[in-house]
């Protein structure tokens, strides 16, 4: 199952209806909807954080919930409020967004303090988005992390940072004398054979 990151609905809440439907026809099992500004740029990759008032998430997930037609589509509400502002006010969002209908709860805990505080406060299920690297940053493990609340445990960066080093470390290889230090020539066949068939080349 696939879940489709949202950011923020890419509109205001009339237009979360159409954001829903699109994602349903798609074929996402989950939608991911966060309360930061739009036009969504990229300031929060750089720790700038830009909310939005908390009645305007909460009108954008009731709008998301109201326009979904297969009940096993999750509606995930996230919000960044324990680092642009505090705990206190990220619980309280979160528990305004469980209210308004969300199916899941999306915080971003800093620590295993955190994690579990998130855990003790909020109805679950919870999902949590590990950093670079994958749980080592929050220090607990999957299993802690399930039995704290957390059904849903994403890691988007490791396998971007993991392909962007081996890509790195590949094209300074082939820049020097073009051979691969990591790659024989019959690994590199049997690769190409591995690949074509994960892609249904024949097909």
């Amino acid at each position: 199952p696939m879940v489709l990151d949202g950011t923020c609905g890419w509109g205001d809440p009339m237009h979360i209806r159409r954001t829903v439907a699109m994602a349903e026809a798609a074929g996402f099992a989950a939608i991911e909807i966060e309360d930061q500004i739009l036009p969504k740029r990229a300031h929060h990759h750089v720790g700038v954080e830009h909310m939005i008032p908390l009645e305007l998430m909460v009108m954008k997930l009731r709008e998301a919930v109201a326009a979904r037609r297969d009940r096993d589509f999750l509606i995930i509400g996230r919000t960044h409020g324990i680092r642009a502002s505090t705990m206190d006010d990220a619980l309280r969002r979160a528990e305004a967004y469980h209210a308004a209908g969300a199916d899941m709860l999306l915080l971003t805990p800093r620590s295993a303090e955190d994690a579990r505080h998130v855990g003790e406060r909020l109805p679950h299920p919870l999902m949590y988005m590990a950093r670079a690297g994958g749980m080592h940053a929050i220090g607990l493990s999957v299993t802690e992390m399930g039995a704290t609340g957390y059904r849903l445990i994403v890691d988007a960066m490791t396998p971007v940072l993991s392909a962007y080093r081996a890509l790195r470390h590949c094209y300074a290889d082939l820049a020097r004398d073009m051979t691969s230090t990591d790659m024989s020539a019959d690994e590199g066949a049997r690769l190409h054979a591995a690949l074509n068939e994960t892609v249904g080349l024949p097909e």
